[in-house]
């Protein structure tokens, strides 16, 4: 919940007005981004007299950006959950990097503006980033916890998308409206019904899919090759006991959690 909508709205149209970047580039000898791709988000501080002088306008900042989709999504309504999902994707471009081992860059350029200042940014793979892209992407009530009523672009509405091994699902089905498919990185989907997908499978990369109910995304799943292949559960026997497996893949490093009670 927000304590303050107006302040929030301001700080929104703020950080839009004199923070946004893009067209950006990653400039470092260990990370890059595919030919022709960019990416846009915010910087963390403006180049002003008022102790910032000298910081560049041409860097996109990981935590703050996903800080920015967060408070899209608290503000809510249709044009905001699309403009949460969009910053969303545009980190997601900065996780899937070429040269990145799974985290998220730092920013998209080195910078050290004066001597001993704490707020210089690297191009590293960072814990900060990387935890918001995830708790943003799996657990999003755990940092506000009074989420609810907000379509947010993750399973909040009470629908997952399943991976039966062969094909993709929102479960449950939707009773009304318009199931629409979605997939970023190096894939591409095939409908087979409105509620299921298939999708083409790449040799490596890292993406999302995700499924929308009358343009709202409903949920989302990220996906990777080749591990999505063996992703599951495949089997799953309802009853008073559950059992999930997984196909064999020999050399595969099968990790299982369970959340709940």
């Amino acid at each position: 919940m927000l304590l303050n909508n107006t302040v929030a709205t301001d700080c929104r149209a703020t950080a839009e007005s004199n923070y946004l970047v893009t067209g950006e580039t990653i400039v470092s000898p260990n990370y890059s981004l595919p030919s022709g791709v960019t990416v846009k988000g915010f910087k963390p501080y403006k180049n002003t007299s008022n102790g910032y002088s000298g910081m560049p306008d041409n860097l996109v900042w990981s935590e703050g950006t996903l800080g920015y989709v967060y408070l899209c999504a608290l503000l809510g309504g249709t044009t905001l959950n699309n403009e949460a999902i969009t910053y969303m994707d545009e980190i997601l471009k900065l996780q899937n990097c070429t040269g990145s081992i799974g985290g998220v860059i730092h920013s998209t350029r080195a910078v050290t503006v004066g001597s001993g200042d704490d707020w210089d940014s690297k191009v590293w793979e960072s814990v900060c980033p990387s935890a918001w892209l995830y708790l943003i992407i799996n657990n999003p009530g755990v940092l506000f916890p009074n989420l609810s009523g907000i379509s947010f672009p993750n399973i909040t509405s009470g629908s997952v998308v399943y991976f039966n091994g062969t094909s993709f699902s929102l479960n449950p089905s939707p009773s009304s409206g318009t199931v629409t498919w979605e997939v970023t990185g190096t894939y591409s989907v095939s409908p087979i019904t409105g509620n299921t997908t298939y999708i083409t499978f790449a040799m490596a990369g890292i993406g999302m899919i995700r499924a929308r109910i009358n343009d709202i995304v409903v949920a989302l799943k990220p996906i990777s090759s080749p591990v999505v292949l063996i992703n599951g559960p495949h089997y799953l026997n309802w009853g008073n006991t559950y059992y999930f497996s997984l196909p064999y893949e020999a050399g595969a490093y099968y990790d299982w959690s369970l959340s709940g009670t």
